[in-house]
Order: C-alpha cells, then sequence, then structure tokens
C-alpha cells in the first residue's frame, strides 16, 4: 500500500463499498441495514489489514507494502472462540454428556441432565461457562440450544427404544429465554422424537429469569403449556424473592452446589439447604440437589426431605454409551440393597 491519507480513505471506501455491495463472501443472519455478520466482520477485516500495511508501509520509509498476515496482532480469545465454536457446530469437537438423577428414598434413576462439552483442537476441554458467555454475546446461541434439544431428545428415544424411560433435562441460556420462537422449536422438536413434553425438563437460573422478567415468563407460560417442564437452577444464589417464586411458572427447584457440597461441614449452609427445601416444599415444587459428592450430604438431604440427587457421589458427566453401562450397574446394585434390607427385615 502506498502510504497516503487519500489512498488510506480509498481503501477504506472500497472496503466499505465492497460489503454494501455484496463482493466481499459471507453467510448468515442479514441484520436490519442489509448486511450479513459475516459480511461485515469481512470488510472491517479488509480495513484492518489496510491499516497494518499502512504502518508496515510508513516504518520502512518505502511507500508501498503489502499485507502480512504475519504482522496480524493475536485476536482476544474471546473473539477467536467465537469463530472457532461456529466451526465446531455440528462437528464432532461438541459432544453432550448426560448426569443421571437419582430419586433419595427410592433410590431409582429418574432423569438425566444433558451438559454440552467442547474439545478445543488446540485448548483442550473448553469450561461450558465460558464458551456458553461467547455463544450468549453473538448468533451461536439459538444454535447451540437447538443442538443439545435435537441431541438429547434424540438419545432419549434411543434409550426409549432399548427400554429405558428417563426425563431429560437441558438448560436453557438466558438469551433463550427471549426467544419467542423456543416454544414452537421445541414442541417441533418433542414430535419429532417422539418425546411426551412431560419427559423434558428446562433448566433456567432464577437470575436469567428476573433480568428480563416479563418476556421470559411469557416463554416459559408458553413452554408449560405444552406440559414441558421448568425448572429454577442454581437457586440461592441470585435473587431469591419470593414474590418471583410465587410468580415464576416452574415444576422443580434446584438448590445451589455451593450450598450442598459444604452443607456436611457448614451448620449454616445446613441450614439453608433445610429452608430452600422447606420452601420450595411450601409452594408445591419438587426440589434437586445438585454437587453431591458425599455419601454423608446424601443421607442429610434425605432427612430433609429432599426429592432428587445429582452429583459426583453418583457419577460424573458421561458419554450416552457410558450412562447406559453405569444404569445397569447402578440397577445391580440397588437390587442387591434392597434384597439385602429385605432379608434384614425379615430375620
Amino acid at each position: 500500500m502506498r502510504v497516503g491519507d487519500s489512498l488510506t480513505g480509498l481503501v477504506v471506501a472500497a472496503a466499505t463499498g465492497a460489503a454494501a455491495a455484496g463482493l466481499l463472501p459471507g453467510r448468515g443472519e442479514w441484520n436490519a441495514f442489509g448486511l450479513g455478520l459475516p459480511v461485515v466482520v469481512a470488510a472491517a477485516a479488509a480495513v484492518r489489514h489496510a491499516g497494518i500495511a499502512l504502518r508496515a508501509a510508513k516504518a520502512a520509509g518505502s511507500g508501498v507494502a503489502l499485507h502480512d498476515p504475519r504482522r496480524d496482532a493475536p485476536r482476544p480469545r474471546p473473539l477467536r472462540l467465537a469463530a472457532e465454536l461456529r466451526e465446531a457446530i455440528g462437528t464432532e469437537a461438541l459432544t453432550v454428556s448426560f448426569q443421571p438423577k437419582v430419586e433419595l428414598v427410592a433410590g431409582t434413576v429418574v432423569g438425566v441432565e444433558a451438559l454440552l462439552r467442547w474439545h478445543h483442537p488446540v485448548h483442550g476441554h473448553v469450561a461450558p461457562d465460558e464458551f456458553i458467555r461467547v455463544a450468549e454475546r453473538s448468533d451461536l446461541i439459538r444454535r447451540l440450544t437447538r443442538f443439545v434439544l435435537r441431541t438429547a431428545l434424540a438419545q432419549r428415544e434411543a434409550w426409549r427404544l432399548a427400554g429405558r424411560e428417563l426425563d431429560m433435562a437441558v438448560n436453557l441460556s438466558v438469551r433463550d429465554l427471549l426467544d419467542s420462537d423456543l416454544p414452537d422449536d421445541v414442541a417441533d422438536l418433542l414430535g419429532r422424537y417422539n418425546v411426551p413434553a412431560g419427559a423434558l425438563t428446562l433448566e433456567v437460573t432464577e437470575g436469567g429469569i428476573v433480568a428480563d422478567h416479563t418476556p421470559a415468563v411469557a416463554v416459559l407460560s408458553r413452554l408449560r403449556d405444552l406440559g414441558v417442564q421448568v425448572s429454577i437452577d442454581d437457586f440461592g444464589t441470585g435473587y431469591s424473592s419470593l414474590s418471583y417464586l410465587k410468580l415464576l411458572p416452574a415444576d422443580e427447584l434446584k438448590v445451589d452446589r455451593s450450598f450442598v457440597t459444604t452443607m456436611a461441614a457448614d451448620p449454616g449452609d445446613a441450614r439453608i439447604v433445610r429452608s430452600i427445601i422447606d420452601l420450595a416444599h411450601s409452594f408445591g415444587l419438587r426440589v434437586v440437589a445438585e454437587g453431591v459428592e458425599e455419601e454423608v450430604t446424601w443421607h442429610q438431604l434425605r432427612a430433609l426431605g429432599c426429592d432428587v440427587v445429582q452429583g459426583y457421589l453418583l457419577t460424573a458427566p458421561l458419554a450416552a454409551p457410558g450412562l447406559w453401562r453405569w444404569l445397569a450397574e447402578w440397577d445391580e446394585r440397588e437390587a442387591s440393597r434392597t434384597g439385602a434390607e429385605s432379608a434384614a427385615v425379615l430375620a
């Protein structure tokens, strides 16, 4: 590039004009101005490359320079992850694992929670909290949610055909609660995979509901009208307002793991868990405790009247084949336990 403000302006104008004319490659949704996000990004990249070449030409005093990709500054990690996550959707890099939920009194496996995992080819395991935040700042969260729903409901149907009925829980993001198309899409997927609406639980954080209360409740109400179960996740860490709890269309409340994992050693956390369980039951809600890692915690929760537990005491999240093997092992252990208890009673 030849040094000079007029030429720089020409490059900027050319890149912008190319974007407006649709000459730069792009795909995806179109915004209100008629420009797709990838097109705008491509135009911005052309302008950025021109600026880099301009600085290189000035530094060399040559008056002319071509853009060299090696001069590019590394993009911030969130931007890199957003681009790489877009490419990962639909590939084997994104998978869904399943963690079982067990009914405390009967010891029966009543369902599983579907958990999205991303194994990056360079970074390895990317924490869900990190890539979900990235997805929520772009158009990717909608695609991720649909991917998890499709995968989870298809797996639930496969297990049913193999002789095992399990409820399926899927997490929704804050952005999902503002998506008016979500209830219709869920209804379509339930029909496609032959899943009764009551067998699907959608988990939402209390903070996400309160932040955009009116539209979120409208979406959740439509989902419940389908017969889908709604769970308030991470309860106790956000607003925990009784007025909101009264208004929310919910069937289940999940006690946050930050209280559950320490309740055996911390009497204060044990009192909080007791209060949450009593509160939820007073509203007619089912209670799930997540983060159960010790047997003593299991017995505490059972004594407090908690309904369902999940956590590493049972198993870490597993891929579908691993969970199927775990289910068989759990059934065998429970049969042995029940038989031993019956024998002890008869003796």
